[in-house]
């Protein structure tokens, strides 16, 4: 038995892939580098950054589950027409997109593996995203900042980095908690 996250598996292959906080590093390091060779602005514009990488976005049907998709080869990012252009969840699946081409993953049409967990790309490109729409320096100031004004429910810090950030809850939600669980690694204090 294998134990993860307060759950228990019968079998490692059936655990959930995550990362490593040296490869989380990593990948927060390599969304700053991205934005900063990008010279994009606060907050981050996933839209100016495809157009700086020569992609064009398309809003369009896509059947099926799917809410974005990489299209190599013609140099677009189709995501689903039910997303407005610059919705908080279309700019998600937008940066999510981009991951896949800045991480530089094999193109795959499986975003689940044989035991039915997202792969190691899907899991790698989400926490890209949330660390290119959510970088850690302006995180830190935007925590900093709400709990200066005497705010404390944490429902409502999820609700403010969400506003700020211009993200959907459940990535504002995610990114905190990447941040309560790496505050350790990068002498980062986190009000009680």
């Amino acid at each position: 038995m294998y134990y993860m996250n307060g759950k228990l598996y019968e079998s490692w292959k059936n655990m959930p892939v995550c990362l490593t906080p040296q490869r989380q590093r990593e990948l927060d390091d390599k969304a700053l580098a991205t934005l900063k060779n990008a010279k994009l602005q606060f907050p981050v514009d996933p839209y100016a950054l495809a157009e700086c990488m020569g992609y064009e976005v398309v809003h369009a049907y896509i059947p099926g589950n799917v809410k974005g998709w990489l299209d190599r080869d013609n140099k677009k990012i189709i995501i689903d027409e039910i997303y407005e252009k610059y919705s908080f969840e279309a700019r998600c699946i937008l940066m999510h997109e981009l991951a896949h081409e800045i991480l530089e993953h094999k193109p795959n049409e499986h975003t689940l593996n044989k035991d039915g967990q997202l792969t190691q790309e899907e899991v790698e490109a989400d926490f890209f995203a949330r660390a290119a729409l959510i970088p850690w320096p302006h995180l830190e100031r935007a925590i900093e900042i709400y709990f200066a004004e005497g705010s404390v429910a944490r429902e409502r810090l999820v609700d403010y980095i969400s506003r700020v950030f211009k993200v959907t809850l459940r990535k504002a939600e995610r990114r905190l908690k990447d941040y309560e669980e790496l505050a350790h690694t990068r002498n980062t204090i986190i009000p009680a």
